[in-house]
């Protein structure tokens, strides 16, 4: 039985590569050819689960294969024609991982072995009808060279197979599970440099798992696809940033409950406005600030970091202080941004008190009256929010409404005397980039390794210690 389970699977896996060269020979699109090869090879699943079972030994012995079969077609480059964008990224190397972790973690851990086949469709049929459908179908450009018609054939061949495969194995997933790791592929799926392979089936795999292991899973995924959706398709943060938004928004939910979320999502709400109006008023910075689409990975990141190490301490030490904590560290990056965005609306000049002198709307340390004043009402409405949300008393509105107005004077502080400051050579304009007017730009002020992240990332540390110093002493 089992001999016939493997001549049969190196024999359908022979078989869809004559067909794809077949193909090529007749002059079809090379990306045709390689997703009959990346859908194609989910024939290997079932015939694996007739002859071996779910969760055998052998699924892991074929993947190991796979995995060094594909390692010596790519890094022995003996790929041939069949794909010149692996030349770029080794993305059928990921393939075989991906699936060689998953079928790995099935044999360890039997009764997640249903999550294997879970995490194949997706990489399977989500991820090659998302490029076939994608080159197809002309449509807006989301991410890099992925469409939104990409995207949506993603989610749509990905939640078929899944629920054909979840009836037939009587796996006991609901439909609203089932649309929420369709959708989480096809986030995924975004994903550059192959690694959507890799990652698409890891994370349906932990998903699937993180559904079985606790009751508050369906909710928290449901929050953190949410998220990534708002802030992803309205521009606001990048794709990067996005997904690192919505693991900070699952993660707020998962410790703090539905008035946690509510409290992220309202953060979120009124950043997006902000963004809006901006653009509708045409508030354009480019030649001053460095980064002026979207909000990128390490913006959020170092806005992030602290709020998740309040989160952290929360779950290592039980002790529930550092919830709120982290909700001000949070709310603390978002006056930051949010006086930044507003103040550059405002008709004033900018005066940077630290340095005494007016400055370019942009420039790191220069204050308005309307950033100021927007500060100071942002800081103690989120404070008035964290006060209600987690029945303290109400003096701790004026206490952590104190803490984020002052982590956002910390962050002026720092913007005008360390942040790294720019001038142009030929027009003689204060910028933060390197290069202006089609020439390097002349450093006039600062450290140089000290930029807008840097400076952000320490106002929230000031703001995190703090909280500690207030909150717990």
């Amino acid at each position: 039985m089992i001999f016939y389970g493997y001549l049969s699977i190196i024999a359908s896996v022979f078989l869809l590569i004559v067909i794809a060269k077949k193909m090529l020979a007749k002059s079809k699109k090379q990306e045709y050819c390689r997703k009959l090869l990346h859908i194609g090879t989910f024939v290997a699943f079932p015939l694996a689960q007739t002859f071996f079972g779910a969760g055998s030994i052998h699924f892991v012995i074929l993947c190991t294969a796979f995995s060094l079969v594909t390692a010596l077609l790519y890094f022995g480059k003996l790929l041939g024609h069949l794909d010149n964008r692996e030349k770029r990224y080794p993305g059928i190397f990921y393939y075989a991982i991906a699936l060689f972790l998953t079928s790995l973690f099935g044999y360890l851990l039997p009764h997640t072995a249903f999550y294997f086949g879970l995490g194949f469709i997706g990489l399977a049929f989500g991820d090659g009808f998302a490029t076939l459908v994608g080159s197809v179908v002309p449509s807006a450009k989301i991410h890099g060279e992925k469409t939104l018609v990409g995207f949506g054939a993603c989610f749509l061949f990905t939640l078929v197979p899944l629920w054909v495969y979840n009836y037939l194995l009587t796996g006991g997933l609901s439909l609203w599970q089932l649309l929420l790791l369709s959708l989480l592929t096809a986030a995924v799926e975004l994903v550059d440099y192959g690694l959507d392979n890799l990652f698409i089936p890891v994370s349906v795999y932990g998903a699937a798992y993180f559904l079985a292991a606790t009751e508050r899973a369906e909710v928290t995924l449901w929050v953190a696809l949410g998220v990534f959706t708002v802030a992803f398709f309205s521009r606001v943060i990048t794709y990067y940033g996005a997904l690192l938004a919505a693991l900070i928004g699952a993660l707020v939910y998962f410790y703090g409950g539905a008035a946690g979320i509510l409290f992220v999502l309202g953060c979120y709400a009124v950043m997006l406005t902000v963004t809006l109006i901006g653009r509708v008023l045409k508030s354009d910075l480019s030649s001053v600030v460095k980064k002026t689409k979207g909000k990128d990975l390490t913006e959020i990141f170092v806005n992030g970091f602290w709020p998740m190490m309040g989160l952290f301490l929360l779950a290592v030490t039980k002790e529930q202080g550092f919830y709120p904590m982290a909700l001000v560290s949070m709310s603390a990056g978002f006056v930051d941004s949010l006086a930044s965005d507003v103040g550059t609306l405002s008709r004033t000049t900018p005066y940077d008190p630290f340095r005494k002198k007016r400055v370019e709307r942009g420039v790191s340390g220069g204050m308005t009256v309307l950033g100021t004043l927007v500060s100071l009402l942002g800081a103690f409405a989120f404070a008035t929010a964290i006060t209600l949300m987690e029945r303290l008393p109400l003096y701790m509105i004026c206490v952590c409404g104190g803490i984020t107005f002052a982590g956002a004077l910390f962050d002026s502080l720092l913007g005008s005397l360390i942040q790294v400051k720019y001038r142009c050579a030929v027009c003689g304009a204060a910028t933060e980039r390197e290069e202006h007017c089609a020439t390097p730009t002349l450093h006039v002020g600062g450290i140089a390794l000290v930029n807008n992240d840097v400076v952000n990332f320490l106002s929230g540390c000031f703001v995190f210690l703090l909280s500690c110093v207030i909150l717990f002493v």
